[in-house]
């Protein structure tokens, strides 16, 4: 995955997308860890939604970030 400079005489391949792929696969696997660190709440009356929001919207944030 590269793209070409156009201000440069040039043609020497640029890499580009290198950061999204990675951004790409730690939203994959924090998204796919999301259950665990609540796993002793499910189906409790104390479950912490506060902090499932927090994550959930700090996921959102970093995936609109990367869009």
């Amino acid at each position: 995955m590269y793209g070409n400079d156009q201000c440069k005489v040039s043609n020497a391949p640029v890499p580009e997308p290198m950061g999204v792929i990675c951004a790409a696969v730690y939203l994959i696997v924090m998204f796919f860890f999301i259950p665990f660190p609540f796993y002793e709440w499910i189906g409790l009356d104390t479950f912490p939604y506060a902090k499932l929001l927090a994550i959930l919207s700090g996921l959102i944030s970093i995936s609109t970030a990367i869009l």
